[in-house]
């Protein structure tokens, strides 16, 4: 991009709002994001970011402050983080799935001064929540009598760059991730963290201007929107969708030529479960991300065979970035494994004195490196106990094998103790499915009188086929040691996971 030595966006090198302008001016004309509603230009995307940050500094949100978003997959959202960034103030993305309690203790907790949100979730938005906002919320579309449109605080603002003064090492958003106290933890990251985040995505699995991404994992969750920030990164076209839909999926790969997608594993099963899969061309397909668990043997086998070969795995997180990277040649060979740590990044598995164990044996994985977030807001015995002498400590237990392959092997907090011996639950998950007729397992650990905590396990049927809990408990005996096998199974129709495949342990007895 051409500049004098007065350039507005000179500073911040590595800044995500300079990003977008620099495409801007690279492939003006070429389409960025499309949704349903439209697609939009790189050009217009900048401009609009611009007369947004123009607006937004006009209400009064100043560089430094914490602005909140609330919308689903959609252009407007993407707009939304751009505004933010290149006035140099702190997006914090809300999930759209939660309730108004949630959305208070969030909009309270990370101290936002303003809100930007969809119509569509106005009922999530009672009044009380909306007038604790110091400078309001503004909304999409007709906000009605009492309240402001995005649209009105944009109305005839400058469409030329905002004359910014963003630095590399200024925060660019707060992430949320699950909490162990109800309270989402929020993952401080600096837009030169960010920046690298997506330039990682180049690495090995081809991102780059020529890319057509497809994004159907929800972009208010930090799995989906990096995917999509960094494919931006490099002037991408962008597809989003609200939610995965099978055929329209395989269409959208066939009609528009489609490169790189991410699916989590119960989507992946609902793709392969279309009695006409194979009739859908999806040789366009560079990049597969195959994200969250469980993921099986025959799984990743029909995904290679059905539809690409080029199918990729790693461990990440949203406190830690990119971690390790297992490569397409590697699926069947390493089975199970979230491979090697890329470039930049040490990964190390250790003991409770922080002392790396020996090869083979399990203990916490800790993250060193460029990519892993600042900290925590406002949470300082979190960060405390996460963050120490360099490293973020993850509390997943993993282990690496002879040749440097990490394998993820469950959460510490998520051990189950029976008989005094610690019990990792995604190991008899594993197991229950590897049974031909089952689809889908959860294992968790119930209070117990004799073992301290007993093993039960919930499982799904595949359709129309039957089996007692008796003829599982006999599977399970044939592959696990008697302590791990479950104490009580319970079939059920359905468990209930998000959209990265994950659940909370403590509704499975409500879906019985």
């Amino acid at each position: 991009m051409r500049h004098d030595n007065n350039s507005p966006i000179d500073h911040g090198f590595l800044s995500i709002g300079r990003s977008l302008a620099v495409n801007a001016e690279r492939f003006p004309n070429k389409t960025a994001l499309h949704d349903l509603k439209g697609s939009i230009t790189y050009k217009d995307l900048n401009s609009k970011a611009n007369q947004l940050a123009y607006g937004l500094r006009e209400v009064g949100l100043q560089k430094g402050e914490h602005a909140a978003i609330l919308f689903g997959n959609t252009i407007d959202h993407l707009l939304m983080i751009y505004a933010v960034a290149k006035l140099g103030a702190v997006s914090v993305v809300l999930d759209i799935k939660w309730k108004p309690r949630e959305m208070m203790r969030a909009l309270r907790f990370f101290d936002c001064r303003l809100l930007l949100y969809d119509n569509d979730y106005d009922s999530s938005l009672p009044p009380e929540l909306l007038d604790g906002l110091k400078l309001g919320a503004f909304s999409r579309g007709d906000a009605g009598a009492s309240k402001t449109s995005i649209a009105e605080i944009m109305h005839g603002r400058s469409e030329q760059e905002y004359p910014s003064d963003v630095r590399d090492e200024d925060l660019f958003m707060i992430m949320l991730t699950a909490g162990t106290t109800g309270t989402p933890k929020g993952c401080l990251v600096n837009h030169k963290t960010y920046a690298l985040q997506c330039m990682n995505s180049s690495i090995g699995r081809g991102c780059n201007e020529f890319c057509k991404r497809l994004s159907v994992v929800p972009i208010y969750y930090n799995s989906g929107r990096s995917t999509v920030l960094a494919h931006l990164f490099f002037g991408a076209t962008v597809y989003l969708r609200q939610r995965f839909e099978a055929r329209e999926t395989l269409e959208l790969v066939q009609n528009e030529k489609i490169n790189s997608l991410g699916l989590a594993s119960t989507m992946c099963h609902r793709l392969l479960q279309l009695p006409d899969l194979d009739s859908y061309d999806t040789r366009s397909i560079r990049a597969l991300r195959k994200a969250g668990l469980p993921f099986t043997r025959k799984m990743v086998e029909d995904l290679i065979g059905r539809v690409t070969p080029n199918v990729f795995q790693g461990y990440a997180s949203t406190d830690a970035g990119q971690a390790t990277f297992l490569r397409p040649e590697e699926q069947l060979s390493k089975i199970g494994s979230s491979g090697r740590p890329i470039w930049g990044v040490e990964v190390d598995v250790v003991d409770q004195r922080h002392d790396r164990v020996p090869t083979g044996k399990e203990g916490e994985i800790r993250v060193r490196g460029p990519l892993v977030c600042q900290g925590y807001y406002n949470n300082p015995e979190e960060e405390g106990r996460r963050f120490i002498d360099g490293w973020y400590y993850s509390g997943d237990i993993g282990r690496f094998d002879s040749d440097g392959y990490l394998y993820v092997v469950g959460r510490m907090k998520d051990l189950i103790k029976t008989g005094g011996i610690n019990v990792a639950p995604k190991e008899i998950e594993e197991i229950l499915l590897l049974y031909p007729d089952v689809v889908d397992a959860a294992v968790v650990g119930e209070p117990d009188a004799e073992w301290g905590e007993a093993i039960k396990a919930y499982v799904v049927p595949r359709e129309q086929k039957r089996f007692s809990e008796t003829d599982l408990i006999k599977f399970c005996k044939e592959y696990l040691a008697d302590y791990k096998v479950p104490k009580q199974i319970r079939i059920v129709k359905d468990l209930k996971r998000n959209e990265l495949g994950k659940l909370n342990p403590k509704l499975l007895e409500e879906q019985v």
